[in-house]
């Protein structure tokens, strides 16, 4: 719990800083410049997972194993990680070239892509090794350092009103910067040399899952920007910015557990991986919960409190995208569950068909509904993969009743209530607050294990007063 919380402090303090700068910047630019530079930050996504290719999680896989020996295991990730940089780069041009005639959105899309992937193959090095051993206040650190740097960039850039090329220079100059402070940091932990190829076996699977997994959230700008406006883009990745600046904090839970969950999987203990995996989604769906409650009823009043009128449009897409929030809770802790037991094969099929459906959901509902269809897609896509990873796995249907059946009935309960009651008439301050506080008492109510962690939180807090 310690590491989640240093992670969550983090993640939290860095993403609201940098959404904070983000939402300036879409005040500033508007909805089609936005979308261009949306463009970017999809494209920066999906090249950082080439540098990468499932690496990060073969070598977690191999660092929690005993008497592993983890400078050779990070040297050799360094170094095939300088080979696939070399590769995607190259790659990179050809399809920019050949996929966009505007020289402007070249180059904004090349100012942003190139330095973010330098920067990510240098953070991911210590932000692995530092997940490995478990000192999850140092990937804190390397996150904040990024966060900060890369939001002050973008205040300077809105305060003298850059222009959208030098914007998208400093977004990728600031993930440069996380790298080498990152590098500094484990410089000072471990001696990387040598060559240990076992963090290839087996990595086509991670790949392959992995990059599935990542694809599927920047499918949508890309898509859309081909069968509808840029416009309709910068509204779909502002509605999107919100919920997943709010993913970021029950994201935190998943790294926290990996380790622990890949350790109880290497070790073939059913039982405890269990256990420790229906704890994650219980605390994931919570949130969950928590998060999506705002966006279904007051979707208009949070658009225009963040981005101003003229953004207004977005509002239906992030009522819609309230339901991906909740699903997007449900499925990593079920995907994760599946791939430290040693079911990736299982994972990556699910989610190469989550692609294939995504990538049809987009283009059918995206041409006919625009951003809206494409919250829409989100929603049926996400809604696949929670059903596909509870089938997949022996265990599912009891991990997901035991960790996530309580929280959807009461949501559904809850959201019927509020909704034959018009709660959206009321002041949006005062309804959060009611059904916050109605889920929670009722909540306590119904799950012992809930009750029994509130239970031990008061006990502490009193010892702690006492001394």
């Amino acid at each position: 719990m310690r590491n989640a919380s240093y992670l969550m402090f983090s993640n939290v303090f860095v993403k609201f800083l940098t959404a904070l700068a983000v939402i300036l910047v879409a005040r500033q630019l508007g909805t089609t410049d936005y979308g261009i530079l949306s463009l970017g930050i999809a494209y920066s996504a999906i090249m950082t997972y080439f540098t990468d290719f499932g690496l990060s999680q073969t070598i977690i896989r191999e660092g929690t194993k005993e008497n592993a020996n983890l400078g050779e295991l990070l040297s050799s990730m360094f170094k095939i990680k300088v080979i696939l940089l070399s590769i995607t780069i190259l790659c990179f041009f050809g399809i920019i070239e050949f996929s966009y005639d505007d020289p402007y959105i070249q180059k904004v899309i090349y100012f942003l892509v190139i330095p973010t992937l330098l920067g990510s193959v240098l953070q991911s090095v210590g932000s692995t090794y530092f997940q490995i051993v478990q000192k999850m206040v140092y990937i804190a650190l390397i996150n904040s350092v990024f966060g900060i740097v890369n939001a002050i960039s973008l205040f300077i850039g809105v305060f003298l009103n850059w222009e959208l090329h030098n914007i998208a220079l400093i977004y990728g100059i600031s993930s440069l910067v996380g790298g080498i402070f990152s590098i500094l940091l484990i410089s000072k932990e471990i001696k990387i040399k040598g060559w240990n190829l076992s963090i290839l076996n087996g990595i086509f699977s991670f790949s392959l899952g992995g990059f599935a997994f990542l694809i599927l959230p920047q499918l949508g700008p890309i898509i859309l920007e081909k069968i509808s406006t840029l416009e309709e883009v910068g509204l779909f990745v502002a509605a999107m910015r919100i919920p997943g600046l709010l993913l970021a904090i029950p994201g935190v839970l998943a790294v926290a557990f990996y380790p622990a969950l890949f350790r109880l999987g290497n070790e073939k203990n059913e039982v405890e991986h269990l256990k420790v995996n229906i704890f994650e989604l219980k605390m994931a769906t919570i949130l969950g919960v928590i998060m999506s409650f705002p966006f279904l009823f007051y979707s208009d009043f949070i658009i225009l409190f963040i981005f101003g009128d003229e953004w207004i449009n977005a509002s239906g897409v992030l009522s819609i995208l309230s339901v991906f929030v909740l699903l997007k809770t449900i499925s990593f802790p079920l995907a994760d569950g599946l791939t430290t037991k040693g079911y990736q094969g299982r994972r990556t099929v699910i989610l190469i068909f989550g692609v294939i459906i995504a990538i049809l959901a987009y283009y059918i509902f995206g041409k006919s509904y625009a951003s809206t269809g494409a919250a829409f897609s989100l929603v049926i896509t996400e809604l696949y993969l929670v059903l596909a990873f509870i089938f997949a796995n022996k265990k599912g249907w009891t991990l997901f009743k035991k960790g996530a059946g309580i929280n959807i009935l009461l949501f559904c309960l809850i959201y019927l209530v509020f909704y034959l009651l018009d709660i959206q008439t009321i002041s949006p301050i005062f309804g959060i607050l009611l059904f916050l506080t109605i889920y929670l008492l009722l909540l306590i109510i119904c799950d012992k294990e809930f009750r029994e962690i509130i239970r031990n939180r008061i006990f502490l807090w009193k010892k702690s007063r006492i001394k």
